[in-house]
């Protein structure tokens, strides 16, 4: 009986614990991570002598950061401290319920699918010093305004695609943004492209209904097939004279679109490139 007891005993005091076991643990090269659940905020901290990279996590449920594993929709506050060189791909993927994040200057990179599917953080500063934001970091998000950093010279495919972004301001040291970057931003109304981009990719700005207007540098040399299709509130666009074509359904369904001056540089006009398919919602 009195073994019985002592077992007992001893399992009474690990409970605590092995139920906060899972509450924290290591995320990077000498990175560790806690997560307190009385104020559902979990911090990134730089306590060892690594690089202070974090992880890059797989996106299935056998490759992703504890967190998403065991609490995910109880984060609702990030901050990544001091010292943390890189956000790691799929980091915090879907943690759908988060509404705020703290990024110190120290990170360079934003990994891909990063903050994908984070439909309620509604606002975000990237710090001078982001060299990189990576595929679907913002993707979803409902992100109003963003000012991006002189740091950043590059934006991956769909960083911000389906987002709540409104107005964004780019730098001129982006030297190259990925396809569909800009995909189905409905809100966003107008934008300036940074003359330091020599293309404006495939798709960037595809289903982009709210845009009116935008201007294109004539450092752009290319525009890319589908850039524009669907944005049916652009009334007119300047295309500079560098650019020597205009690629397949590059203004599909610009419903609206009455004026658009073509330079003499141009010497190919490829199929649908201004087709009237439908009306899109």
């Amino acid at each position: 009986m009195l073994m019985k007891k002592y077992v007992f005993n001893i399992m009474m005091l690990l409970l605590p614990m092995l139920a906060s076991a899972d509450n924290s643990g290591v995320c990077g090269d000498g990175l560790t991570f806690s997560f307190v659940s009385e104020t559902n905020t979990l911090t990134i901290s730089k306590t060892g002598e690594g690089t202070g990279k974090m992880y890059d996590y797989e996106s299935s449920s056998f490759g992703l950061p504890t967190w998403s594993d065991n609490y995910q929709l109880d984060v609702h506050n990030v901050i990544i401290e001091d010292g943390v060189t890189s956000i790691g791909n799929n980091a915090f993927l879907a943690c759908c319920l988060l509404t705020s994040v703290t990024i110190p200057a120290t990170v360079t990179s934003i990994g891909n699918n990063s903050f994908s599917g984070c439909f309620q953080l509604a606002s975000v500063d990237i710090p001078e010093g982001v060299v990189s934001i990576g595929r679907q970091a913002f993707e979803q998000c409902a992100i109003t305004s963003l000012v991006i950093p002189n740091s950043v010279t590059s934006i991956d495919s769909w960083a911000f695609s389906t987002s709540a972004l409104s107005s964004i301001i780019l730098p001129n040291s982006v030297v190259t943004i990925g396809y569909g970057a800009f995909q189905n931003c409905r809100n966003l109304t107008s934008i300036d492209i940074p003359n330091s981009l020599t293309e404006i990719a495939g798709g960037m700005f595809q289903n982009c209904t709210g845009l009116t207007s935008v201007t294109i540098p004539n450092s752009v040399t290319k525009i890319g097939s589908s850039a524009f299709v669907g944005c049916s509130s652009l009334t007119s666009i300047d295309i500079p004279s560098g650019v020597t074509s205009i690629e397949f359904a590059t203004f599909q369904d610009c419903t609206a679109l009455s004026s658009i001056d073509i330079p003499n540089s141009v010497t190919s006009i490829e199929s649908q490139a201004f087709q009237i398919v439908s009306k899109r919602v």
